[in-house]
């Protein structure tokens, strides 16, 4: 008896799993029909350093490239790690990461090598003070000195170059 009440619950986990399968790979077609890359400031995950480089420049960003390990370097560096022999600092050669500004704005690009060049593996985009009105700033900032300054707090006043 309780023999086939096992088999009757495998049964029914198996077949409950193959159903889920078959909705998960739907939802996963449906998905991917629909979903675009994200592109940010005309870089998107998977660019070569080079487009990448020439997107952010020719959308006018201040752009300043960090240097990496190429491929060849960063295999032989694994090999070095792997068989735990002293590690030293290897010549950089290929691209890291790149740091673009415009105003207040900034990217920051991170590669991966690979054996064709480097490729984009992230980009982070920052604007402190998007969408904020210098009074809000000012808001801020009043805060953030009560906060610090709490023994002077009702006379606390931004610095001059802040009021308009």
């Amino acid at each position: 008896m309780m023999t086939r009440m096992t088999a009757f619950g495998a049964l029914a986990l198996l077949a409950a799993c193959g159903s889920a399968s078959v909705v998960e790979n739907g939802a996963a077609a449906q998905a991917s029909s629909t979903t675009k890359p994200l592109v940010i400031a005309g870089v998107s995950i998977g660019m070569s350093a080079t487009a990448a480089q020439a997107a952010l420049a020719r959308d006018g960003w201040n752009v300043e490239a960090f240097p990496g390990l190429d491929w060849a370097t960063a295999v032989r560096k694994e090999v070095v790690r792997q068989r735990n022999l002293p590690v030293y600092d290897f010549p950089r050669q290929g691209i890291e990461s790149l740091r673009a500004t415009k105003g207040d704005e900034t990217i920051v690009v991170k590669f991966h090598p690979v054996p064709s060049g480097a490729k984009v593996s992230t980009v982070a985009y920052s604007a402190p003070t998007a969408g904020r009105t210098k009074e809000q700033l000012r808001t801020q900032l009043v805060r953030a000195l009560r906060r610090a300054y709490p023994q002077c707090s009702p006379a606390v006043e931004p610095p001059d170059g802040l009021v308009h």
